[in-house]
């Protein structure tokens, strides 16, 4: 059955997302073959008449979904501005991937969301941030930043250093 489906990558909201066309003419020849190599006697055809009324509709060529249900736009990473913290290449990858997994769950976020988790995520750092975020996607999480992280981030933001002890 090769041949009978046909796959393109496109992007839907800034994430790439696989497209599916099912060739039935492509199909049908393929069934009339393997059914004819079986010996069958009362093979009949339907007309293209027939084919077509059984049709309602096409699937359009192309998807452009760019308002969430309730008609807020989608957030995009070419329109956040990333902390200097977080302004990386590995990051920016795995926040976009964030913000498409959000798009599957049917939970967009917007951009003033996607803004605020950015905010909040820059005291961690590049490599911390970047392992909330994976493990949010990982888990299928809506959100990032949780309560224990908190004092993680409260614990490696540099602070001066006070003198323990002892006479100076």
């Amino acid at each position: 059955m090769v041949g009978v489906l046909e796959t393109k990558l496109r992007k839907v909201s800034g994430a790439p997302t696989v497209h599916y066309l099912f060739l039935f003419a492509e199909f049908e020849q393929w069934l009339v073959k393997f059914l004819n190599n079986g010996k069958s006697t009362n093979l009949t055809m339907q007309s293209e008449e027939t084919l077509q009324s059984s049709y309602s509709e096409t699937t359009p060529k192309t998807t452009t979904k760019s308002k969430s249900k309730n008609g807020r736009k989608s957030a995009s990473v070419k329109d956040l501005h990333f902390p200097a913290e977080l302004l990386t290449h590995e990051f920016g990858y795995v926040f976009s991937s964030w913000l498409a997994a959000r798009v599957e769950m049917r939970k967009p976020c917007t951009t003033r969301a996607a803004q605020m988790q950015l905010k909040k995520l820059a005291p961690f750092g590049e490599a911390h941030a970047t392992e909330l975020v994976e493990r949010s996607i990982a888990n299928g999480w809506q959100g990032i930043v949780f309560e224990g992280d908190k004092q993680r981030a409260r614990a490696t933001v540099a602070q001066p250093q006070r003198p323990q002890g002892g006479a100076i």
